[in-house]
């Protein structure tokens, strides 16, 4: 990955959390304790945001908003789908087919299959004063994807549509199976506190319709 560097001059002795975001990469976090007044330089390694495909089906999502020409289904044109289609899902039009041309946003949740391991870059919009992206959610199974660049929990993610959704299920495509699903007010292994993953696209049932809005830009 890469690697960006911090001078942080006349720090408080203490232990700190050091935060930063680039375009184009994932938020990077650095715990550092410092013992006196300043810090030489603090390092962190960076990765650049990218969507990982594995063999068979992937239930994948954008985090943040994509840079303008880069936003759409065909960033998967490199994929060999075995000539099987991209696939969005809602309660009201179920499957739908997406063509190379439709935007793929924050908060969508896309099924595809790969015919082998594919990393697919992603470049991020630049950053501005527009509301967060939401999302309408028809009352039945929903696609939704995960909208921050850390992992959150399952009910502050949905905090928008928190008296509407019942429950959650993820997609493991290293094992081709659904993980353990989630519920609402649940504890324990089904608990509403359990994460939610950057990139990964989710199946949500609506008790009504709503919508959901995300909980990063």
């Amino acid at each position: 990955g890469e690697v960006a560097n911090a001078h942080l001059e006349n720090v408080a002795v203490g232990t700190h959390t050091v935060r930063v975001e680039l375009d184009g990469y994932l938020d990077a976090v650095e715990i550092v304790t410092v013992a006196s007044g300043d810090i030489a330089a603090v390092h962190f390694n960076l990765d650049a945001a990218a969507i990982t495909l594995l063999p068979g089906w992937n239930f994948v999502s954008t985090p943040k908003r994509l840079a303008d020409g880069q936003d759409t289904i065909a960033i998967f044109d490199g994929v060999n789908t075995d000539e099987r289609p991209i696939l969005h899902y809602n309660g009201i039009d179920q499957w739908e087919a997406m063509s190379r041309d439709e935007a793929f946003q924050p908060l969508d949740g896309v099924w595809i299959y790969a015919n082998g391991t594919y990393e697919i870059p992603l470049a991020f919009a630049a950053a501005s004063n527009s509301p967060p992206p939401a999302k309408y959610l028809d009352e039945g199974w929903n696609t939704i994807g995960f909208s921050d660049t850390v992992p959150e929990t399952a009910v502050n993610t949905l905090r928008t549509v928190e008296t509407t959704w019942a429950n959650l299920w993820g997609w493991k495509a290293d094992e081709q199976a659904y993980d353990i699903s989630i519920i609402r007010g649940a504890t324990g292994r089904h608990g509403e506190i359990r994460e939610l993953s950057p990139f990964q696209g989710y199946w949500v049932y609506m008790n009504d319709a709503d919508t959901l809005t995300a909980i990063g830009a």
